[in-house]
């Protein structure tokens, strides 16, 4: 079994899964090829990225609502990465 056919037979989408196995993921949920479409140029990272509300704006309230929910397990497995944060900390020390 390929890597792809296991990312997609276990219905999950990683954030590595490719254009291809992501389309294979939607194919394997029955959404219809306009929804495919307009999910054509996205990778894992990509769509694990998108809030609900993403997803609504771009094929609408109940396919969006839909791919949110299927994503929820993909979602809790990876979640989307958060910008470091960098702590800078100060003395009140002086150096002469």
């Amino acid at each position: 079994m390929s890597s792809s056919e296991a990312q997609v037979k276990d219905g999950i989408i990683h954030p590595s899964s490719t254009e291809e196995e992501v389309q294979q993921w939607f194919r394997s949920a029955s959404f219809s090829i306009s929804v495919q479409e307009e999910y054509q140029q996205y990778e894992g990272s990509d769509i694990l990225s998108l809030t609900l509300e993403d997803h609504k704006e771009l094929v609408g309230d109940e396919a969006g609502s839909r791919i949110f929910e299927l994503l929820a397990e993909s979602l809790t497995l990876y979640p989307p990465e958060e910008e470091p944060q960098t702590s800078i900390y100060l003395s009140n020390t002086f150096l002469a």
